[in-house]
């Protein structure tokens, strides 16, 4: 479930959410876009490391998060924490819809809050949150006090096989 409040937090509700739930499962992270717009994510902190990961990590709202949907998960490594989503964060001047996610398993983003599969950046596992000022200063923060700077040119374009632009994880 998810606490909701539009009096700037003098009363709160809860809404139920789609995302994978047990004793150590559930939702972990949340951001909004606009008062309306939003994404949650998480997952199963004790799924055995050699389970596929839950599908149910991610899940979007479009009327303040009274109602969520199940969107497409993050690619991470369901080794670590069963593919859990430890932390996520629109990227300011990308494009409304573009998201980034992390956590023990991996680091991906999405330019449309996971409709469509997520582009996994190699080499970032084992970051814990990340957030970003605009598209050109994010920050991914992890273990042994690693934080990564990552920026994204031109609108959030990776730098993959179906673009000319470039994405920077440095």
């Amino acid at each position: 479930r998810i606490l909701a409040t539009t009096d700037g937090g003098n009363s709160w509700k809860a809404y139920a959410t789609p995302l994978v739930q047990g004793g150590s499962a559930g939702g972990i992270t949340v951001a909004f876009r606009d008062r309306l717009h939003g994404i949650v994510a998480g997952g199963d902190l004790a799924s055995p490391a050699t389970a596929p990961a839950p599908k149910e990590r991610v899940a979007v709202s479009k009327d303040g998060g009274k109602n969520w949907r199940l969107v497409k998960a993050p690619p991470f490594d369901p080794a670590d924490f069963g593919g859990a989503v430890f932390g996520l964060s629109y990227v300011l001047g990308a494009g409304r819809r573009t998201v980034v996610a992390t956590g023990p398993g991996g680091t991906a983003w999405s330019p449309d809050e996971g409709e469509r599969p997520w582009k996994l950046l190699p080499d970032l596992k084992g970051f814990w949150a990340v957030a970003f000022a605009n598209r050109e200063a994010g920050w991914l923060v992890g273990t042994e006090g690693r934080i990564i700077k990552i920026s994204f040119n031109n609108a959030g374009n990776s730098g993959d096989d179906d673009s000319d632009e470039e994405n920077h994880a440095n």
